[in-house]
């Protein structure tokens, strides 16, 4: 998030959710947990682990929120900082593969992606809940490339889309590429990160900058800021974020602003 969303050529313990091919292998303990506004609450796990030449992972991605009853559907990030009478949730969950052939590190995901809807039926105000799911493919790859890394990857194979009660929402192809990079400059780390995307008549853009310096080995601190085209006016491009890491213990923080002056956050906590 801090890093404009540019995360298909990033490596951590989420970067399958952009890009299978950038599936890393983790130890310890991890968990991300987000708030969008006031009453949007959003947790995350990953894990990945090698097997001979093959990395496995697997991870789960859930956001419980609420809409205006009737609001359209597919929902959009400006969504989660609002609040309605209605209850709803989104859940994604991926397994995912990775092996490196000829310098080449190449990924497969499968995903299963689920939204539910309360809806009322008026007259009564008789409460009901919709729901809507599809089993999805990524496919990605990623390379050492100009003293960084490039990343490819094809997302959402499969099916045409999914139905919501009476609604029905395509799950559009999407094609992102990017690039990120790490130098030492000084007693800084500074990291770059870019990505381009495509998908149904959108063209998305962002990138992110980073700054990280450490005093002693094991304990560092690092600032990010980013920026990415939004999809709708309730976003705002910029984003922010900072990390620490004492020994084993490991905290990133991620801002992400939008209209009337609500904000979208994100914590993720490591303990190798």
């Amino acid at each position: 998030m801090a890093l404009g969303n540019a995360w298909v050529a990033g490596r951590d313990e989420y970067a399958f959710f952009y890009n299978p091919a950038q599936l890393t292998a983790t130890t310890g303990f991890n968990a991300t947990v987000g708030a969008y506004g006031t009453y949007t609450r959003l947790g995350a796990l990953a894990a990945g682990s090698t097997v001979g030449r093959v990395t496995l992972g697997w991870g789960v991605q859930i956001v419980d929120f609420s809409t205006t009853p009737g609001a359209q559907w597919p929902f959009t990030a400006g969504t989660l900082t609002d609040f309605g009478a209605s209850d709803a949730l989104s859940l994604v969950t991926t397994v995912a593969g990775q092996m490196t052939v000829k310098g080449f590190r190449i990924g497969v995901a499968g995903k299963y992606a689920e939204d539910l809807a309360e809806t009322f039926v008026v007259p009564g105000g008789v409460s009901t809940t919709m729901r809507g799911s599809a089993v999805l493919a990524d496919l990605g790859v990623a390379r050492a490339l100009w003293t960084g890394v490039a990343g490819l990857a094809v997302q959402n194979i499969g099916e045409a889309g999914f139905d919501l009660g009476p609604a029905h929402a395509s799950v559009p192809l999407r094609v992102a590429l990017g690039w990120s990079a790490i130098r030492q400059v000084g007693p800084l780390d500074v990291g770059v990160a870019s990505e381009v995307g495509a998908r149904q008549r959108w063209l998305s853009a962002g990138g992110g900058v980073e700054v990280g310096w450490s005093w002693i080995e094991g304990f560092s601190i690092t600032g990010r800021a980013g920026v990415r085209r939004p999809e709708e006016t309730a976003e705002k491009p910029l984003a922010v974020g900072a990390a620490l890491t004492a020994d084993r213990l490991a905290l990133d923080y991620a801002v992400q602003f939008f209209e009337r002056n609500r904000v979208g956050q994100r914590l993720t906590v490591r303990w190798r």
